[in-house]
């Protein structure tokens, strides 16, 4: 009786490691793409930063560039059972020297 909660708890604590795992890349991916964005580059690869299947969404508010970037994060191979986490950041333009 034993054995098989402490699997389930091992489970549940692997799940979340690797969903704040998930979360972290996908933060930093936004913030590396508001600061490309702000620079006028092209944003880097989301696949490479954020992991497979990462998506990301920009849109202008007052001058800042906001950058949201999604990824549903499947929980130990299991179909259908997962979350999904999103990152957001924003970056104002920065200015060319004349």
């Amino acid at each position: 009786m034993l054995l098989p909660t402490v699997l389930a708890l091992l489970l549940v604590v692997a799940g979340l490691g690797v969903v704040g795992s998930a979360q972290v890349r996908v933060q930093q991916a936004a913030g590396a793409a508001a600061r490309e964005l702000a620079r006028g580059a092209a944003p880097p690869d989301l696949a490479t930063t954020a992991g497979h299947g990462a998506t990301a969404s920009t849109r202008s508010s007052g001058g800042v560039a906001v950058v949201t970037v999604t990824r549903r994060v499947e929980l130990l191979g299991f179909g259908g059972l997962g979350v999904t986490v999103k990152g957001s950041a924003a970056a104002r333009p920065e200015k060319s020297e004349p």
